[in-house]
């Protein structure tokens, strides 16, 4: 009898062994598909950011494309009996346009009427070509001398002329302009409808494409 006990736990002996073994073998392949599972969320995560960031960059392209043509103007107050067509027409002249050649462009106030007094919604003014309106950009910019006098204001205020950016290239630009402020940017400025910056003095700009790049 006591032969049969010895005999009947060494086999409970073995099977605790041989299931322990199994327990191990199975926690070990539970382990692994675990990680490779991760592994694979992980990766299909990252291409899912991947598809983002590239649909989010798509998206803004074409939205700044679309603005490619565009220029606003700001600094004008509005006048109920204002003519948009006499005020592109007076910028122009004011940039060196001849009568002749003065560009054909859309023109309309970027605000909802009625216009308050005093208000000065930038005017939007939309050229038929984009080198036309690039010439026009660049004659600005080599003079800066606009004001309110050259549209027959009784006042010396500064006109400008910017880019029309999108909603994000605006917050872009505005967190830039805050860090030039602040001294941790040197330029900031756009072009062709992005933000470029520049870091220091003898650094060359670079566009910006996300307050994170920032």
């Amino acid at each position: 009898m006591e032969d049969l006990f010895k005999v009947t736990n060494n086999k409970i002996d073995s099977c605790i062994k041989d299931l322990k073994m199994e327990i191990f073998t199975l926690r070990s392949d539970v382990q692994q598909i675990k990680e490779e599972s991760k592994g694979k969320i992980d990766q299909q995560a990252a291409s899912i950011e991947t598809v983002r960031a590239d649909v989010s960059y798509n998206t803004e392209r074409l939205a700044i494309s679309e603005n490619a043509n565009d220029l606003l103007v700001s600094g004008v107050p509005y006048v109920s009996s204002e003519n948009l067509t006499n005020i592109t027409n007076a910028i122009s002249v004011a940039l060196g346009y001849t009568e002749r050649n003065i560009p054909l462009v859309q023109a309309k106030r970027l605000a909802r009427f009625p216009i308050q007094a005093n208000a000065a919604p930038p005017i939007m003014i939309r050229f038929a070509f984009k080198c036309v309106r690039d010439e026009f950009y660049r004659r600005y910019l080599s003079s800066r001398n606009l004001s309110l006098t050259h549209l027959g204001f009784n006042m010396n205020q500064r006109i400008f002329i910017i880019e029309n950016l999108t909603k994000e290239g605006r917050r872009i630009k505005n967190y830039a302009v805050k860090l030039k402020r602040s001294g941790k940017l040197f330029v900031v400025f756009t072009r062709d409808g992005c933000v470029y910056v520049k870091t220091v003095v003898d650094v060359e700009a670079g566009p910006v494409r996300s307050i994170h790049e920032l």
